[in-house]
């Protein structure tokens, strides 16, 4: 997880996806038809520091990343499958009016409120009835502090 993280921070584009996802919103906010967009949003395809630059100041500034302790993969899997299907698209809890978001090429990410392609159509919250109690248990059993860097982690991203 610590790596994983740090790709985020201090990689590039080309080593996280939540990278790509942000640099391409940026650029398709100023210029939806930006002619740098689809070399962008390539994978292992040459990165602008300028728009790298632009995407580690918006992490650093609107982010907040809360780690989570699941030693099991599967049960790790399943929670984080669970939890992006509860949270993608509803309204009690959705995007503000000005998300960065809303500018993502990708129709997933624009369309669930999160910055994520992945489970936002789950249903596996609606299926597994106790996955929520499971979720709060994790959470309330991980030690917070920063500098514990031994467990296996999930990520919950806020901005």
């Amino acid at each position: 997880m610590p790596r994983r993280l740090h790709y985020h921070y201090y990689g590039n584009k080309n080593e996280s996806v939540f990278r790509k996802h942000i640099g391409g919103a940026v650029l398709a906010q100023v210029d939806p038809n930006d002619p740098r967009l689809p070399t962008w949003l390539a994978q292992d395809t040459p990165t602008t520091a300028e728009i790298e630059g632009r995407v580690s100041e918006i992490l650093r500034s609107r982010f907040r990343f809360r780690c989570i302790g699941v030693d099991d993969v599967n049960e790790r899997l399943a929670l984080e499958e669970c939890l992006i299907g509860a949270l993608s698209g509803r309204t009690y809890c959705g995007p503000s009016a000005n998300w960065l978001g809303k500018f993502a090429k990708d129709e997933k990410i624009r369309l669930s409120g999160l910055w994520n392609s992945q489970h936002t159509d789950s249903l596996l919250h609606l299926k597994d009835a106790n996955w929520f109690t499971r979720f709060q248990e994790t959470v309330e059993g991980t030690k917070t502090d920063r500098d514990d860097k031994t467990n296996n982690s999930s990520v919950v991203a806020m901005s």
